[in-house]
């Protein structure tokens, strides 16, 4: 009995402990690759900072209307709630759950209208108005986020000869976990002993800056940030998210952290810069994690759009790219979506084409409004996507996963040049932009 017992026990527990220690076995591949990447992350001195704002639009309509701070909000685009504040998080609610299901979770919770952008739009500029009066290099990403390129301001101050002067630095806030490494890992660590010090102190002085940073955005802006420190954008982007709320994180890239970070079955679409249609399409070559990708044969002969060698790099954490300062946009769209009610006749498609056309108007004056820069529209762009196959109908698997939105068909665009002659969001008979709002609830004064 005892031995058929065991028997079955060994049974049981083979699977997992087959599926730990082939894990184990191909990070212990991947060392050398590993170890080459840690070493130009620990030469770099490059310092970059990822600034996330917490919940942005819910925090928007806590500035809107200060008697909501601290209560249960939802924000509404259609019938989804497509964010919340961490009060209505803690019953349950999630991004994308429809308004009963929501209205269900948190009874009290107060839902507000994001369908109109516009007083987002001016929060996020004034933030990276903020930002960028301190610092030369900084580029948006999105309304809610932004890089900062602090490498100059670090090594101004670790010129500073109070600073000099010291030994080792704290780090502010968080610092990604950094348990005591074991086995080959360890010895890694220790042959990187000599670059990881310098590094540290970069990094140290950095998350100072950070949270310096950070503190003055919510005193002179109003709004909480977390903020990812680390030697280039993709290493803080992925340890931003890390410590949330009002939190920061700092990422010293030795061979045991990036272990941890971007670990052999972390899933491509998990990693900043893989887009969706790339994942996709290294899924139909059997490439779905990490470890795939780093110990595939197959990169040389993967198209060369998907830049496979760029790939390689980012499944080890390395990312060249500068932060690049962000100007005003270069274009301003609307869209919409009809999987639920489908355009079929020319009524309905002319309707609709005038609906995304009086958006369109609006939103260019809504720029001008927010950016105080009248720009004369050069092209217009007209773009569809066919509906997905009559098989991919609502309850078939989508982006995310759930039930949603099938994946989308084919996309066709065509595009015209505009007239220099006509005027578009201008008042009539001026070149000066339309005043700023003066309520500042999403709509135009």
């Amino acid at each position: 009995m005892q031995r058929a017992a065991g028997a079955l026990t060994s049974g049981l527990l083979e699977p997992s402990v087959r599926v730990v220690g082939d894990l184990a076995a191909r990070e212990a591949r991947l060392e050398a690759p590993r170890l080459e990447a840690c070493q130009r992350h620990l030469l770099s001195e490059r310092v970059v900072l990822a600034l996330d704002c917490d919940c942005f639009y819910a925090q928007c309509e806590e500035l809107r209307r200060p008697e909501l701070a601290g209560k249960p909000i939802g924000v509404q685009q259609k019938m989804l709630v497509i964010t919340s504040n961490y009060p209505a998080r803690a019953f349950g609610v999630k991004k994308g759950d429809s308004l009963a299901a929501v209205k269900k979770k948190c009874p009290g919770i107060t839902i507000c209208n994001g369908e109109d952008l516009t007083f987002y739009r001016m929060i996020a500029q004034r933030i990276f108005d903020f930002v960028a009066a301190r610092f030369d290099q900084v580029e948006k990403l999105g309304l809610d986020e932004l890089f900062v390129d602090v490498t100059d301001a670090v090594r101004r101050r670790l010129q500073d000869p109070s600073v000099q002067g010291r030994g080792e630095l704290d780090m502010a806030g968080f610092e990604f976990p950094g348990a005591a490494d074991a086995g080959g890992v360890e010895c890694l660590y220790r042959s990187l002993g000599s670059a990881a010090a310098p590094a540290r102190r970069r990094l140290a002085v950095a998350s100072q800056i950070a949270s310096e940073l950070r503190e003055d955005l919510l005193r002179n802006v109003g709004v909480t940030t977390s903020a990812g420190v680390s030697v280039n954008k993709l290493l803080a982007k992925l340890v931003a998210s890390y410590r949330k709320p009002s939190q920061q994180t700092v990422l010293v890239p030795t061979p045991g952290n990036m272990v941890r970070l971007i670990p052999a079955d972390r899933p491509l679409n998990q990693i900043p810069g893989i887009g969706f249609s790339a994942v996709r399409e290294l899924q139909g070559h059997g490439l779905n994690v990490v470890g795939d990708l780093l110990e595939s044969t197959l990169l040389g002969i993967l198209p060369t759009r998907l830049r496979p060698d760029h790939l390689r790099d980012l499944c080890l954490g390395l990312d060249d790219s500068e932060v690049q300062r962000s100007g005003l946009p270069k274009s301003v769209g609307v869209e919409d979506s009809f999987w639920r009610n489908p355009v079929e006749t020319r009524d309905a498609l002319a309707a609709s084409l005038e609906t995304l056309a009086r958006k369109l108007l609006l939103k260019v004056r809504q720029d001008e409004a927010c950016y105080q820069k009248v720009r004369q529209p050069s092209t217009l762009v007209v773009a569809v996507r066919s509906s997905p196959p009559v098989a991919a109908v609502p309850g078939t698997p989508s982006r995310s996963g759930k039930d949603s939105a099938p994946l989308p068909g084919k996309r066709e665009s065509r595009q015209a040049q505009l007239p220099t002659t006509l005027q578009i969001g201008r008042h009539p008979g001026t070149r000066s932009p339309p005043e700023t709002p003066k309520d500042l609830d999403g709509t135009l004064a």
